[in-house]
């Protein structure tokens, strides 16, 4: 089943800037004529981007090649020219075109599959329309780099950067832009649920998937755009056909699914075929007839099936006849095996062989091709490497007329000290003091040198510290297994972190913890792990799982181990915590806190309302001479409750408008208004939250923020 690409949009604005509707011959005939009569200005650069882009989206990448590193070479000799260097709108109109002339690179690595060079252009281009200020280019941009983040497989990198697409699109009001990234980041979303294992991490990311689907189709319907409202309705369609085929929905989830599915698929196929949209309407016909064969309705599976075949023969869809023909010879296989009727069985297992002849025929024509591409493809690097060595001759050349030049200065640096030494003979006494100040300056540089070699060193130690700190602290991933629906958030203020989080199975039980040592940095870091490590043996070798003995456990192991009586200069090293141990046998889970709370967050008639359950007022640590026990709170769970564990960092930040601290009040507003967001969505929305009130402040703690969903 093919999924229609919101992205493919995006790479047609980005390719054909001004060139739609008119005749491809004349368009190209008229920019060649425009470089036969323009010289070497930025009329020449403009025609050479929009013949690379034209020759790009007709698949023609060795022309679109040679005509995108013209267009760079160009602006780069253009832009070291000093009459351009004093104008400032040729100047900028030289550096868009350089940008146009590395996206145009990009595309075409894109099409080699070579993702890293492609990257490095688009990059590149990024960096001088962020220079201009172009808002606009730098959504489109940024939407670029996260399609091919998002072909790689990084959900992550391709989720943010596309996110930043979708908020300067937001901010310029470009509503076609928006609803484009929230496809997009809804297709991204989709993928990344098909590859969980986890239902519960799988069933959160098709939600999101939704959301951001429904957002975009809101968008489009608000401006009647119908070719954007159809592939919304497909792809939702094709998610539902994709969540069916999860192993463990049961049969009647999975024809509730496949009906979501065929309602969306029709709904889109009614508006592509009033758009008179073939190529879609042939897509739209195959899903619907391979959503039927699984549904059991093989006559009308068997209608829409030949109905598309049709319609991608009429088109020259090579793909769509491949996929088509493959579904069709495994439909009469299945009819063939089921059928009682030994001359119908004969008969279907004839139109399978020959579906399945018209298939390979069809993807052996495709192989074809890509070998076809392939050889031209070398044919274009051979092109590029002709291009560069004409960079690095000109390079050379540039470089010849320099030394010249350089040759010139030394004669007249030579008769400059020709007449200092004859001023010298008169100025002894000067001379000595600067021989004076020389051999001060030089102790100093010696001093600054081996200044910052140490300061490398110790960064360079910090950095290694993290390695390591990252490495014995539990993975994210891990987590997802045990708390599937759950969210963490770390940003430690220096390189490594006094903070840190930490979670286990034991006995039934699991277990869950926010913790901050004392100090941050390298400080706080080494506490950390002492932390970690404590929390292990207590747990995890020691099988205590009730939160208050932990506390106490922890205590007795932090004191004799830090040697803390009380004495005067001694350290007072120790950790703050909020531990939370579930046991789902009876929906309850124990909380025991050392300076830090736990909030639950519990919907009532559709408002949120916070619980907040006390900690000990004192440490994990020596506190005043007295190990007092730590208090043990029972609570009952409702589905949909949220707990939150944390830190005193994310309160503590100083920002907003007057410069002053978030406090528990703002952090309580904050996580009431995200709270009935998937919790995935409330990382992000944490993270944003946090950058938006520190504003240009620097971060004064390090921070650490749990959320479990029951």
């Amino acid at each position: 089943m093919r999924m229609h690409l919101f992205g493919s949009i995006l790479f047609l604005i980005l390719l054909v800037p001004r060139t739609q509707g008119f005749a491809q011959d004349k368009t190209i005939d008229s920019l060649q004529h425009v470089l036969r009569t323009a010289g070497e200005d930025t009329n020449r650069t403009n025609a050479l981007n929009y013949l690379s882009a034209r020759y790009n989206h007709q698949a023609d990448y060795k022309s679109a090649m040679k005509y995108a590193s013209e267009a760079l070479l160009l602006c780069e000799k253009l832009l070291s020219n000093s009459s351009y260097m004093e104008n400032d709108k040729r100047r900028i109109a030289l550096r868009r075109g350089m940008a146009s002339a590395l996206v145009n690179l990009a595309s075409i690595y894109k099409e080699e599959g070579k993702y890293p060079e492609a990257l490095q252009n688009y990059f590149n281009a990024l960096k001088i329309v962020q220079e201009l200020k172009n808002k606009s280019r730098i959504a489109v941009y940024n939407g670029s780099i996260g399609l091919l983040y998002w072909n790689q497989g990084s959900y992550d990198k391709a989720l943010d950067y596309m996110g930043k697409s979708l908020r300067l699109n937001e901010e310029l009001g470009d509503k076609r832009g928006v609803a484009l990234q929230l496809g997009n980041m809804a297709n991204v979303y989709s993928d990344q649920a098909k590859g969980e294992r986890l239902r519960a991490r799988s069933d959160s990311l098709y939600a999101l998937a939704f959301e951001y689907y429904n957002r975009a189709l809101r968008i489009d319907e608000e401006d009647d755009y119908g070719a954007g409202i159809a592939l919304k309705l497909g792809n939702m369609g094709s998610v539902y056909n994709d969540q069916a085929s999860a192993p463990w929905c049961s049969e009647k989830e999975r024809n509730a699914l496949y009906e979501k599915a065929i309602g969306n698929f029709f709904k889109a196929l009614k508006l592509s075929q009033e758009a008179d949209d073939k190529s879609s309407v042939a897509i739209w016909l195959g899903d619907i007839g391979s959503v039927y064969v699984k549904t059991g309705k093989f006559s009308e599976s068997e209608k829409y099936l030949h109905q598309s075949l049709a319609l991608s023969e009429s088109i020259s869809d090579i793909e769509g006849v491949k996929e088509i023909n493959q579904n069709l010879g495994e439909l009469y296989d299945t009819l063939a095996k089921i059928t009682a009727e030994p001359a119908k069985a004969k008969e279907y297992y004839r139109l399978s062989l020959m579906h399945y002849k018209k298939f390979i025929s069809t993807r052996d024509s495709i192989v074809n091709i890509e070998k076809i591409k392939k050889q031209t493809q070398a044919e274009m690097n051979d092109e590029l490497q002709r291009q560069e060595e004409m960079l690095k001759e000109k390079h050379e050349k540039e470089q010849a007329i320099a030394e010249e030049k350089n040759q010139k200065q030394q004669i007249i640096i030579w008769f400059a000290l020709g007449g200092l030494l004859i001023v010298a003979v008169f100025s002894v006494l000067l001379f000595n003091r600067f021989r004076l100040t020389r051999k001060q300056n030089s102790i100093i540089e010696l001093q600054k040198r081996t200044v910052e070699e140490k300061n490398k060193d110790i960064t360079d130690s910090i950095n290694y510290a993290k390695k390591i700190q990252e490495a014995i602290f539990s993975e994210k991933e891990v987590k997802y297994q045990i708390f599937p629906d759950a969210f963490v958030l770390l940003l430690p203020r220096d390189i490594v972190s006094g903070d840190f989080y930490w979670f286990a199975e034991k006995n039934g039980r699991r277990l869950i913890a926010a913790v901050d040592c004392t100090g941050h940095g390298v400080p706080g870091a080494f506490m950390s792990m002492i932390g970690n490590y404590f929390l292990q043996e207590v747990v995890s070798e020691r099988g205590i799982v009730q939160p208050d003995l932990v506390l106490s456990e922890l205590r007795h192991l932090v004191i004799n181990s830090l040697k803390q009586r009380g004495g005067e200069g001694e350290t007072k090293d120790g950790m703050d915590m909020a531990l939370l141990s579930f046991d789902d046998r009876s929906s309850t889970v124990e909380y025991a806190g050392a300076n830090n709370p736990l909030w639950l967050v519990r919907q009532n008639d559709g408002k949120p309302e916070l619980t907040e359950y006390e900690p000990n007022k004192r440490p994990i640590g020596y506190y005043q001479g007295r190990s007092l026990p730590f208090n043990n709170h029972r609570i009952g769970l409702q589905k949909g409750d949220a707990l939150y564990i944390f830190t005193d960092g994310y309160a503590d930040q100083f920002g907003g408008p007057q410069g002053k601290k978030l406090k528990d009040r703002g952090f309580k507003d904050v996580l009431l208004s995200i709270s009935h967001l998937p919790m995935l969505e409330q990382e992000k929305m944490l993270l944003s939250k946090f950058h938006e009130w520190k504003g240009t402040l620097e971060q004064v703690d390090d921070v650490c923020v749990i959320g479990i969903r029951v």
